[in-house]
Formats: C-alpha cells, sequence, structure tokens
C-alpha cells in the first residue's frame, strides 16, 4: 500500500513500501539513502528492460525534520 500525504505525494513510509514491493518484481532497482538520516533520497525502478515506458523514478527534496 502506498502510503500517501495530504497532498497526494509518497511519504517516507511509502517509498518504502513501494522499495520492498520493487525489490522482490522489478527488474532494476536503485535506491540512493540520506546518509544523515537514512530515509530513501532517491529510487529509479524499471521492471523491465523489454517494456517501454514502464520505468519511474522518485527524488526526495525539501525534507525538513521537526
Amino acid at each position: 500500500m502506498r502510503r500517501q500525504n495530504r497532498f497526494g505525494r509518497l511519504t517516507i513510509e511509502g517509498l518504502l513500501d513501494l522499495i520492498e514491493q520493487a525489490r522482490g518484481s522489478a527488474d532494476k532497482l536503485v535506491v540512493e539513502y540520506d546518509p544523515h538520516y537514512g530515509f530513501p533520497a532517491s529510487l529509479e525502478v524499471d521492471y523491465s528492460p523489454f517494456i517501454a515506458d514502464d520505468e519511474f523514478s522518485y527524488r526526495l527534496t525539501d525534507f525538513q525534520a521537526y
């Protein structure tokens, strides 16, 4: 389940869920984690190298710790 905030964007928890799901089914998964906080700062997913436009990526920006 992809968790979203009130703006319709994925939360960090939602990104972690997405990574776990892709880990079991994607052909390519690249994740970079924030070195200080450890959350996924960016990810790239490609489910099949033989299908055009099935890949996607996320980049976390404007993070603020509370």
